[in-house]
């Protein structure tokens, strides 16, 4: 199954139970809401309760104050009860402080782990 938001795109693999989301261009929190309602109510995703989020062909548009206010907004809610681990990957410092915000902002309802390599995002996600 593949669902997709402006800019960012996501694919569920069923046979590792692994959402893959791609985040591509300039992404704006606008993005970041649709893809969160998308991915929210794509039961075979929601299934999975883990993903591996790959930031490094974007640039992103927002704040952290934004991101804190959507993660908040939309993601707490709807995580509530609900084990979720989520490997991302970053190509440069601002995508690293910006994953570790959003890991700080939903460290109750979602674990998340931030890495340069692609190989090890899958290895601790599967841990």
């Amino acid at each position: 199954m593949v669902g997709s938001a402006m800019g960012i795109t996501f694919k569920v693999d069923d046979a590792r139970g692994i959402v893959f989301a791609d985040w591509t261009g300039d992404i704006t929190v606008e993005d970041i809401a649709r893809y969160w309602a998308a991915l929210l109510s794509d039961q075979p995703a929601m299934a999975c309760g883990r993903s591996i989020t790959d930031l490094r062909n974007c640039t992103m548009q927002f704040t952290g104050e934004e991101l804190r206010k959507l993660a908040q907004g939309i993601l707490e809610p709807a995580m509530k009860g609900r084990n979720w681990k989520t490997a991302v990957i970053v190509r440069n410092p601002l995508h690293y402080g910006v994953t570790r915000q959003h890991e700080m902002f939903s460290e109750g309802f979602m674990q998340t782990n931030v890495f340069y390599s692609e190989d090890l995002a899958r290895v601790w996600v599967l841990s």
